[in-house]
């Protein structure tokens, strides 16, 4: 039985009884319940499961290792003209720890079917989608499908600590056959009917700082102390986060126009002082003044804020005019916001073509910059087009929440709006290739 997808997107779609759905449902269960999880995933139990899952729908598969027990899962089709550039469709096997099992409703990774939703720790970020890719792939199939374009889809590891898995793979000897031309990877889900796009992100800076002073008896009232001067410092940090946070409040626009994706971020993750102590119920002398006090801070670059800048903010922080302390700040990783990705459908057939599949369907999409990272900017550092996207909308934003979950309904939906996606894209001809050399002829 076949159907059209003629409703516009956040009517839930009826009148699915396809084989394909009930099977990629388990199949995500199934999925769920490996434990990828940091901070111990078990990446071979998942490069195998998947090996086995493509290898069943009629993908080639080449699972490469470049860090000891972290691999990545390459799985192809070819196309019909191998000189055309590829398609890449990627996701990330790992997930974040589920924090706390007392605050979910179900099993974390049980991957239980409640009031229609899946529930597990990587149903929306991002299991979900590798298997879309896949069930998409395996309808296409079923239709007599023929690529022109060979298409990859890549399962990659250590996304969610600092993206070293996608890093290692487009830097290997393995990266540059695949001849990839456009890249599609995760986003995030929208509460709205619309799907947001995203062709950038936002850099991330992980900043330290530590105040040292003098200690003393807790009885004394000393004119300034380490605590004193740090809560000082993250007096204006708090207030210049509301102040740049208010990008953020705006309403979402395309491009830079609204959208966290434009704000310069900053959260304190960590606070520590005080001197340890065993003996203590709560594990701290109480009658002694520490003489350190540190705090560390996730900030969020947007593109087009200069490292200069960004320095020069955490200069103004730490300053002060009197009673100043020892302050040492530091920042420990660094990843500035890489380039953007082109979103002038006239300059780029694959965005064309993107944009002309969700409009078919009648999705309705706004452009935006990644609030967070993902590993699409190793794509953009080595000048391929790459862009965010997860048909997940109508739905509450839970990635790296307790509960987080995913609609059979959306999940379902889902694959279809891929199907016309990797259809659409693998399907274009020689209308890119030709702009392709005619670019390369005016460098």
């Amino acid at each position: 039985m076949k159907f059209s997808l003629h409703c516009t997107i956040g009517v839930l779609i009826t009148g699915f009884v396809l084989a394909e759905y009930d099977e990629s449902v388990s199949a995500l269960q199934e999925y769920l319940r490996l434990r990828t999880d940091h901070p111990n995933p078990k990446y071979w139990e998942a490069a195998r499961w998947l090996e086995k899952t493509c290898e069943g729908i009629g993908l080639t598969v080449k699972i490469a290792e470049y860090t000891m027990d972290e691999p990545v899962v390459i799985c192809s089709i070819a196309g019909q003209d191998p000189s055309l550039q590829a398609v890449m469709v990627n996701s990330h096997m790992d997930v974040v720890s589920h924090v706390d099992t007392s605050r979910w409703k179900t099993d974390p990774y049980g991957a239980e079917i409640v009031d229609n939703k899946i529930i597990g720790r990587g149903a929306q970020d991002m299991k979900s989608i590798g298997m879309m890719y896949l069930f998409a792939i395996k309808a296409l199939f079923k239709d007599g499908w023929k690529p022109e374009r060979s298409i990859h889809v890549t399962f990659v590891p250590e996304e969610e600590t600092n993206g070293s898995g996608m890093e290692s793979f487009v830097n290997s000897e393995d990266f540059k056959p695949l001849n990839i031309g456009f890249s599609l990877d995760e986003g995030l889900p929208t509460e709205g009917n619309d799907m947001a796009v995203y062709y950038g992100e936002r850099g991330t800076w992980k900043l330290h700082i530590t105040v040292n002073s003098k200690t003393g008896h807790g009885a004394t009232l000393p004119h300034q102390t380490a605590i004193m001067r740090l809560h000082d410092i993250l007096g204006k940090i708090l207030a210049d986060r509301d102040r740049f946070g208010l990008a953020s409040e705006k309403p979402t626009g395309a491009g830079l126009n609204g959208g966290e994706g434009r704000a310069f971020g900053v959260n304190i993750i960590y606070l520590k002082a005080g001197v340890e102590s065993e003996k203590n119920a709560h594990g701290f002398t109480m009658n002694v003044i520490p003489s350190s006090a540190r705090a560390g801070l996730d900030l969020r670059i947007p593109p087009g804020m200069k490292s200069d800048d960004v320095n020069q903010v955490i200069k103004d922080w730490v300053a002060c005019d009197e009673h100043c302390e020892d302050t040492i700040w530091e920042v420990g990783l660094r990843i500035d916001a890489g380039p953007l990705s082109t979103v002038d459908e006239g300059k780029s057939p694959f965005y064309k073509t993107f944009r002309s599949a969700l409009s078919r369907l009648n999705v309705e999409t706004n452009e935006q910059i990644f609030p967070g990272g993902t590993d699409s900017r190793f794509l953009r550092y080595k000048g391929i087009e790459a862009i965010g996207f997860s048909p997940i909308n109508a739905s509450a934003v839970l990635l790296h929440e307790y509960n987080e979950s995913i609609g059979v309904d959306i999940y379902q939906k889902g694959i279809e709006i891929y199907k016309a996606l990797i259809n659409d894209l693998t399907t274009l001809g020689k209308q890119a290739a030709d702009l392709d050399e005619e670019e390369e002829k005016d460098l």
